[in-house]
C-alpha cells in the first residue's frame, strides 16, 4: 500500500480493532501525508504479521508511528499488552519526520527478529520506545537481534544513543553504522557496547559537532584491542568532527 501526497488524510487505520482486512499486507509506504498523527493503531500493528517493509517520509505532523490512544495498548479484555512483534520487516525507513517523538509510546517490548536494514531520521525522538529511567534512543524495550545496518541521522537530542540495559542479542550482528548530524551526540559508543560489534565492517560518522568520543576510553590500549579486532583502517570515516578527544588505540584527533 503506498500513500503519497494527500495533505487532508488524518488516518490510514480507523476501524474496529478487529478488522482484518490487511493481514496480507507487505509493503507500506507513506509520503507527504502532513496532517497525519500516527499510521497503525495499536491493534492493528497487532496483526500486520506479513508486513516486510516500512517507509514514511516527509510527514511533517506525525507524532509516532503506532497510536496508543486506541485503548491505550490494552486487548478487549483491558489487559495491556507486554509486546509487539513485526516478525518480517526487513527494512524500515523513517525519514524527514520532525515531530516522531516515539515509535510507539506505550512501554511495551517491540521486536523485530527479521529487521536488517533501520534508517531514522527524526529529529525531536527522545526514545524508539519509552523505558523506565532511560536517556537513550535504544533501550530493553527494543530487540534487533539481525540488525545489520543502522543509520541515524539530525537525532539532535540525545547525547547517548545507547541504554546499558539492551536486550542480550541487539546490534550483535551490525556491519554498517552511519551517524550524522546528531548535533548533542557526546558518546558514540560507551564500552559496554563494544563487545557487540565484532560484526562491524563500516563506521562513519559525520557533522556531529559535540561529538567528543568515538569509543569510551578504556583503562589499557590493550583491552581496547582484544574489544576491537580491526585492523582495516578503511572501517572508520569521520568527516566534519571537530573536537573528537578519544578515538581507537589511545589516538587522539582534534
Amino acid at each position: 500500500m503506498e500513500l503519497t501526497d494527500l495533505p487532508m488524510l488524518e488516518y490510514v487505520w480507523k476501524a474496529p480493532p478487529k478488522i482484518l482486512a490487511f493481514q496480507n499486507l507487505k509493503l507500506l509506504q507513506v509520503v507527504r501525508c502532513r496532517s497525519l498523527k500516527n499510521v497503525f493503531p495499536f491493534s492493528i500493528a497487532q496483526l500486520l504479521g506479513k508486513l516486510e517493509s516500512i517507509y514514511i517520509n516527509d510527514c511533517d505532523g506525525m507524532e509516532e508511528v503506532v497510536a496508543t490512544n486506541e485503548g491505550h495498548g490494552q486487548n478487549d479484555a483491558g489487559e495491556t499488552y507486554e509486546k509487539i512483534v513485526f516478525r518480517r520487516v526487513s527494512t524500515m525507513h523513517l525519514d524527514r519526520l520532525p515531530c516522531v517523538e516515539t515509535f510507539c509510546s506505550v512501554p511495551c517490548t517491540v521486536e523485530w527478529p527479521s529487521l536488517t536494514t533501520l534508517v531514522l531520521c527524526c529529529p525531536s525522538m527522545n526514545e524508539f520506545v519509552p523505558a523506565v529511567l532511560s536517556n537513550n534512543i535504544f533501550n530493553e524495550k527494543v530487540d534487533f537481534p539481525v540488525l545489520e545496518t543502522l543509520e541515524l541521522r539530525e537525532m539532535k537530542h540525545r547525547e547517548h544513543i545507547w541504554s546499558s540495559q539492551l536486550l542480550p542479542y541487539s546490534f550483535c550482528q551490525l556491519k554498517h553504522l552511519n551517524i550524522s548530524n546528531c548535533t548533542a551526540l557526546f558518546l558514540l559508543l560507551p564500552s559496554y557496547m563494544q563487545n557487540r560489534l565484532q560484526n562491524l565492517e563500516k563506521l562513519t560518522v559525520s557533522d556531529c559537532n559535540l561529538l567528543q568520543s568515538v569509543f569510551e576510553p578504556a583503562e589499557s590500549p590493550e583491552k581496547i584491542q582484544i574489544l576491537f579486532p580491526w585492523s582495516n583502517e578503511d572501517v572508520f570515516t569521520l568527516l566534519n568532527v571537530s573536537i573528537i578527544v578519544h578515538m581507537l588505540n589511545g589516538v587522539r584527533r582534534h
